[in-house]
Formats: structure tokens, C-alpha cells, sequence
């Protein structure tokens, strides 16, 4: 008798072979992409915080001026005086920090959640020196991959 087929028993362990292969690439490509997702939100945290530290401590730098917090005190948002005259705010409004000159500009994402925005004015009355902090969050909590935060503390002196 001639048997140039496959048995019934090895049809069954090459398709269990080929099954656990299978599982193992789709359980490798879903940890890659778990992993991608998770980079990507830390970059996104990363990015808008140091983004917003820059632009913070940029404002402090070229400011005139710091008229509030005044000198030994904290406040929740920053006034400066700008050579020009001109005041700046910036202040924290629905999780995004905000700079006001007379039109309103965003510094942070809408997909990062600012919190706790603080300023303190640690200078005398011959130079200002604010140091500032804040928290940010990924927005999008949906899954372990989307959660991701960090606290900021920075400062500044005006030149």
C-alpha cells in the first residue's frame, strides 16, 4: 500500500505547531505596539512640558518686570511687564496653560492635563526670581498604555 499523505495525528500536531507559532507573532506585535503607544504619550507629556518650561522661563527672562506674585509671595498665575508697557498673564484655564497678551495663547496640548500651576516670587526688591511648578498628565486614561505624568519645578530670573 502506498501512503504518500499526511495521518491524521500529524495534520494535528502541525496545526498545533503552526497555532503557537501564530499566537507567539500576534503576542510579540501586540507587546510592540503596547510599547510604541506608551513611548508615544511620554514623548507627548515630554514635549508639552518642556515646551511650556521654556516658554515660562522665556517670559520671566525678557520681562520688564514681575507684578505678581510680588516678592516673598505665591500665586496661582504670573503677570509680567514687558519693556514695551504691555502686561502678559499666564495662568492655567481648563487644564492648558495659557498666555494672555491681549490675545489668548495656548502653551500646552489639549491632550495633557496641566495641574497645580504655581508661582513663586523668591526675589527681593532689586531682582525677581520666580520658581514654578506644575503637573501634567496623558488626558486619554483608557488604558494602562495611555498612563503617564510628571511633575515639573523650574525657575527663572528677570535680566
Amino acid at each position: 500500500m502506498n501512503n504518500n499523505g499526511f495521518t491524521l495525528l500529524e495534520t494535528l500536531i502541525y496545526s498545533v505547531l503552526l497555532g503557537l507559532v501564530l499566537f507567539a507573532i500576534s503576542s510579540f506585535g501586540l507587546l510592540i505596539s503596547a510599547i510604541n503607544q506608551k513611548n508615544f504619550v511620554m514623548s507627548e507629556v515630554h514635549n508639552s512640558t518642556r515646551l511650556a518650561k521654556e516658554v515660562i522661563s522665556g517670559k520671566i527672562k525678557e520681562a520688564k518686570s514681575i507684578i505678581s506674585p510680588t516678592p516673598g509671595n505665591n500665586s496661582n498665575q504670573l503677570i509680567v511687564e514687558n519693556f514695551s508697557g504691555s502686561t502678559e498673564t499666564i495662568s492655567l484655564t481648563n487644564g492648558i496653560i495659557k498666555i494672555n497678551n491681549g490675545q489668548i495663547l495656548d502653551v500646552t496640548s489639549e491632550n495633557i492635563l496641566i495641574s497645580d500651576l504655581s508661582f513663586i516670587n523668591l526675589g527681593n526688591s532689586e531682582v525677581d526670581s520666580i520658581k514654578f511648578s506644575y503637573s501634567a498628565a496623558y488626558k486619554n486614561n483608557s488604558s494602562v498604555e495611555f498612563d503617564y505624568g510628571l511633575d515639573l519645578e523650574s525657575g527663572a530670573t528677570v535680566r
